[in-house]
């Protein structure tokens, strides 16, 4: 968010609650659907794609939810040319925070192991997925070209244990590019709820 230019610490702040609960709609899906393994059925995605819906309308209920974080939630899967969910948005009518928030999702969504899936992709191959093929398309270019400037910067800083270069695919299998650690230096603002309040 601060590479693509919100530099206010209240809009960071509001960006970092977004992207806790940003997925809090998945609470609503079986479980059986997210821990299935092997290819997901049509009815199985229909109930994946409503978690946006589900998200921010559970978090309608507590007043003290800003607007920003309610259109994260329900704005994340959307995409630049249409072709998201749940409202098929496109371009600018997209919140930044959630063009944001779809970029890095995507990422971690591509580098994750998915009880569903059969090939995790590594680091520089999720990296040139979405520079490649989506930036400007699927994904805000600006957005993909902050991320990937990130990324290469805690390349060249040793962050990145694995290095940004796409390693050979494999027959090993799905676990071949588990998570890992990365190490980078971080904004921290503790807050607490006090009351209704939330106090930093």
């Amino acid at each position: 968010a601060y590479a693509c230019g919100i530099k206010g610490m209240d809009e960071l702040n509001l960006m970092c609650l977004a992207g806790m609960l940003h997925d809090i709609g998945k609470i609503f899906i079986p479980e059986e659907v997210l821990n299935k393994t092997g290819k997901l059925s049509e009815t199985d995605w229909q109930q994946l794609r409503a978690h946006p819906a589900l998200g921010c309308n559970h978090l309608k209920k507590f007043e003290q939810i800003p607007e920003l974080v309610l259109r994260v939630t329900l704005e994340h899967h959307e995409r630049m040319d249409g072709s998201g969910y749940p409202a098929r948005l496109t371009g600018d009518k997209i919140l930044l925070a959630s063009r944001i928030c779809a970029v890095v999702d995507s990422f971690d969504a591509m580098t994750a192991f998915r009880p569903f899936k059969n090939h995790t992709q590594s680091i520089g191959e999720a990296l040139r997925d979405l520079q490649d093929e989506e930036a400007g398309v699927k994904y805000d270019k600006r957005v993909v070209d902050a991320w990937v400037s990130l990324m290469q910067r805690a390349d060249k800083d040793g962050a990145i244990p694995q290095g940004l270069q796409a390693e050979e695919k494999s027959e090993l299998g799905r676990r071949k590019h588990e998570r890992f650690p990365i190490e980078c230096p971080a904004r921290v603002h503790l807050m607490e709820l006090s009351g209704k309040e939330l106090v930093e």
